[in-house]
């Protein structure tokens, strides 16, 4: 089958052919007779139409962070290093991970299973000042003072060595018990006593780290039933001993 020709086509054809048959090789030839048809660009049919097939511009996003700054950096990892040092002093690394340092906190501040908590005044009276038979130890304290919790292992260490042949008692100071801190003239915190069942109250010491073992030496003369004489009173008995002045 023939594919009919369009007007364009013939007039370009026609034009061809006069021009081949114009004399000196076509100069003469007028532009006037050149059809407009055929200097018109010519359209394939399947090309698609500008007009109605325009792109959409569409806006760029850039999916990378900007740069830092010199001092953003710097912060960055001031900050970075800030939290790796917090993070350092909750947790403990063991074998197998990590474990929270809180856990070990509370274990040293929990209580001795073998010492008392006294809490009133009448528990305090059947337990320490009516005991006939043993030496008891009175540890006075609060929750919140450092202080106490720097000496507790101290205490913990002499529980564990004296018992139980002593008795160990714990009066923590709170609201409840204030009153019974300041009935038997406790001045501060962590603060001692040790009773006799022969004589009751023997001593009254401070309990903090830097004095503790002065406590603990004098708690273990009456262990031992012995009791260290001051010099000067030594000196005095020898005097008296001796017939000299009383």
């Amino acid at each position: 089958m023939s594919r009919s020709s369009s007007p364009s086509h013939l007039s370009l054809a026609a034009f061809l052919l006069a021009l081949i048959a114009s004399p000196h090789d076509g100069s003469s030839f007028s532009l006037s007779r050149i059809p407009l048809e055929a200097i018109r660009p010519i359209t394939s049919p399947l090309a698609p139409s500008t007009a109605s097939h325009r792109h959409r511009t569409l806006p760029l996003h850039s999916t990378v962070d900007s740069p830092m700054r010199p001092m953003e950096e710097e912060e960055r990892e001031k900050n970075s290093k800030q939290k790796n040092d917090e993070d350092q002093k909750e947790w403990k690394q063991v074998v197998g991970g990590f474990v929270p340092k809180f856990l070990k906190r509370d274990a040293d501040t929990k209580s001795h299973p073998k010492v008392q908590m006294v809490d009133t005044i009448t528990d305090y009276k059947r337990v320490v000042v009516d005991e006939e038979d043993q030496i008891v130890v009175v540890r006075f304290f609060a929750p919140w003072c450092k202080s106490c919790k720097a000496a507790q292992p101290l205490f913990k260490k002499m529980v564990s060595h004296h018992s139980p042949s002593v008795k160990f008692v714990e009066v923590p100071l709170t609201k409840d018990t204030a009153y019974i801190h300041e009935g038997l003239g406790v001045p501060s915190v962590p603060f001692g006593h040790i009773y006799h069942p022969d004589v009751g109250l023997v001593e009254e010491k401070k309990i903090n780290r830097k004095v503790f073992k002065e406590f603990r030496e004098s708690l273990d003369s009456y262990v031992s039933g012995s009791c260290d004489i001051p010099m000067e009173e030594e000196q005095e008995d020898e005097i008296v001993a001796d017939g000299g002045f009383q």
